[in-house]
C-alpha cells in the first residue's frame, strides 16, 4: 500500500505538466492598460518557468475576448515560438502590441515537442480613470451603489482605505459588483459601473476606475493639502481625515501607484457643493482648482487631463 502510494505521488509530481512551474508575473490578470492616441499598447509579457530539462521552447498564443462578456472571440495570433533555448534562470520577457479590447495571453513551455507547462492572463486595453473631488464623486455608504449589471471589461480593486495617506496595496482585479467598494477610497461601487459600461458601449475598450475622491471636501481643501500642509472642514473645522496632507495625498497616491502601473486617461472631478455653500466665487474657485490640477501634473511627472463635472447629489445645490 505505501510503495504504491508514493509510485503514485512522484507519478503525479514528475510525470504531469506542472502547470504551477509556468507563472507570468507582468501584466497582472484583468489589469488594464491605458490605450494610446492609436489605441495600441506595447507590453512586455514577463514571467518565470521552473523547468529542470535543459533546454525547452516558449510559446506564446493570444485570444481575443468579448469586453461585455468575456466571451472567446477568436485566436488573434497564434502558437509563436520566441525561445528557443531555456532563459537565464527562467526569465522570460516578450514584448507585444495589442488594441483596444480584451485579451487572453497565454505562455506555454515545449519539452522535445510536447507541452509541458502552461500560464495564461487576461488584459485589457482600453481606458483607466481615476476619481476625485467630494462625495458626489466618492459616493455615500447611505445611498446604495446603482443597480446595473457591469461588464465584463468594467474593473477595480475591490476594496477600500478611506483617508489613508498610505501607499495602496498591492491591487487584485475584478469586474465590478454591487456593494463592493472601490480603492483606494470609494465606499461603494456607486455609479461608475454605469459609467464603465457606456464608455464600453462607445469605445468597445475595458475601463478601469480608481476612487480617490473624500466626502465633504471644498476645492480649498484639496490647494490647502497638496504640499503635505492641513486642511479643515468647512463644516465642523475639523482636520480632513485627522491627518495632515489630506485629501490630496489620497489623489496623489493613487495617480503615482496606479497611474505607473496602468496609465492614466483623465482624473474625473465632482465637487463643488461645499464651495456653492461658502458662496465660493467662481474665479476663486478656478484658481483654487487651477492650482490642484498643476500640482497633479507635477505629481504625476507629465501631462494629464481632467474632466470636469457640474452636477450636485443635493438637489438644493447645484455646483
Amino acid at each position: 500500500m505505501k510503495l504504491t502510494f508514493f509510485f503514485l505521488l512522484g507519478w503525479l509530481l514528475f510525470s504531469q505538466p506542472a502547470v504551477a512551474q509556468m507563472s507570468i508575473s507582468w501584466p497582472m490578470d484583468k489589469a488594464v492598460l491605458q490605450r494610446g492616441t492609436d489605441g495600441y499598447v506595447s507590453v512586455n509579457v514577463g514571467g518565470q518557468c521552473l523547468i529542470s530539462n535543459s533546454d525547452y521552447q516558449l510559446q506564446m498564443r493570444i485570444t481575443r475576448l468579448d469586453t461585455k462578456t468575456g466571451a472567446t472571440q477568436y485566436v488573434s495570433s497564434d502558437w509563436t515560438t520566441f525561445s528557443y533555448n531555456r532563459p537565464y534562470g527562467g526569465l522570460f520577457s516578450r514584448n507585444v502590441g495589442l488594441s483596444c479590447g480584451w485579451h487572453f495571453i497565454e505562455i506555454r513551455a515545449l519539452v522535445n515537442g510536447s507541452e509541458w507547462a502552461r500560464a495564461g492572463i487576461k488584459i485589457g486595453v482600453g481606458d483607466v480613470f481615476v476619481v476625485a473631488g467630494q462625495s458626489n464623486a466618492q459616493g455615500v455608504t447611505s445611498t446604495p451603489a446603482y443597480n446595473t449589471s457591469p461588464y465584463d471589461g468594467v474593473v477595480a480593486d475591490l476594496h477600500s482605505e478611506n483617508c489613508s495617506t498610505a501607499i495602496p496595496q498591492f491591487p487584485q482585479l475584478n469586474s465590478m459588483y454591487d456593494g463592493y467598494s472601490i480603492a483606494t477610497q470609494g465606499p461603494t461601487n456607486w455609479a461608475y459601473a454605469v459609467m464603465g459600461n457606456k464608455v464600453v458601449d462607445q469605445t468597445g475598450c475595458p475601463v478601469a476606475v480608481f476612487n480617490a475622491a473624500s466626502a465633504g471636501t471644498s476645492v480649498k481643501n484639496w490647494e490647502d493639502s497638496r504640499y503635505g500642509g492641513p486642511a479643515y472642514s468647512v463644516y465642523n473645522s475639523a482636520k480632513i481625515c485627522g491627518v495632515d496632507g489630506m485629501p490630496y495625498t489620497g489623489l496623489k497616491n493613487a495617480l503615482n501607484f496606479y497611474g505607473s502601473l496602468f496609465g492614466v486617461k483623465a482624473v474625473l472631478w465632482h465637487q463643488g457643493e461645499a464651495d456653492n455653500q461658502q458662496s465660493t466665487d467662481a474665479a476663486t474657485y478656478a484658481s483654487r482648482l487651477n492650482n490642484v490640477i498643476s500640482q497633479t501634473r507635477t505629481d504625476f511627472n507629465g501631462g494629464l487631463s481632467w474632466f470636469i463635472s457640474r452636477a450636485s447629489y443635493n438637489p438644493e445645490v447645484l455646483n
